[in-house]
């Protein structure tokens, strides 16, 4: 891994980091209920997301080799208004099609609990499964705690992976609620900047 470098992701970056984070993500209990195994919806969905959506995204290469990615938002920024959803409704829309409901219901709720505080919103992290168990993971997570302490906030993210809250809780992160949206466990996670 000694050639990996997190940077900020370029224009043309956006689809293929789309695909990634799609195919990274699809099996995720949140994105099961939501996407019901249509990752070409849920690639669409980051598409719109990557190239449109307020943030900086990251990306973690080795060479040419896109190996992840990570999306931070700067709060308040991470809950988009009336405004900015009103004009990104008819891509998503598009994009979404029959599963829109359902991620309304979802993305709804995790608006409902975000921190009315400054924060770094992580959304998404992905790793490409085949470098997963690398270290990629680790090293965007790190440097998004190097983003936040910086900045001198704290950070916030949701998963719905049991597994995810271990992973994240060793980069200081810590449970701040539980909740269940559409028969899916969601942890929301909360970090002290430093």
């Amino acid at each position: 891994m000694s050639s990996l470098t997190i940077e900020p992701a370029r224009r043309a970056d956006a689809r293929p980091a789309a695909a990634l984070a799609a195919r990274a993500m699809i099996d995720l209990p949140e994105n099961r209920v939501v996407f019901r195994g249509r990752e070409d919806r849920m690639r669409a969905v980051f598409a719109q997301l990557f190239a449109r959506s307020p943030g900086d995204l990251w990306v973690a290469r080795e060479g040419d080799a896109l190996l992840g990615v990570m999306r931070v938002v700067a709060w308040p920024r991470c809950k988009p208004s009336t405004l900015e959803t009103l004009t990104q409704l008819p891509a998503l829309a598009m994009a979404l099609k029959d599963t829109l409901p359902r991620a309304a219901r979802m993305h709804g709720a995790w608006a409902r609990h975000d921190p009315q505080r400054p924060h770094l919103h992580l959304d998404p992290i992905a790793v490409s499964e085949s470098a997963q168990g690398r270290g990629i993971g680790g090293a965007l997570m790190n440097h998004y705690c190097e983003m936040m302490d910086g900045a001198g906030t704290g950070g916030y993210l949701e998963t719905g992976r049991e597994s995810s809250v271990r992973f994240y809780s060793k980069f200081g992160f810590e449970v701040s609620r539980q909740i269940e949206v559409l028969g899916a466990k969601i942890w929301l996670m909360w970090r002290e900047g430093k």
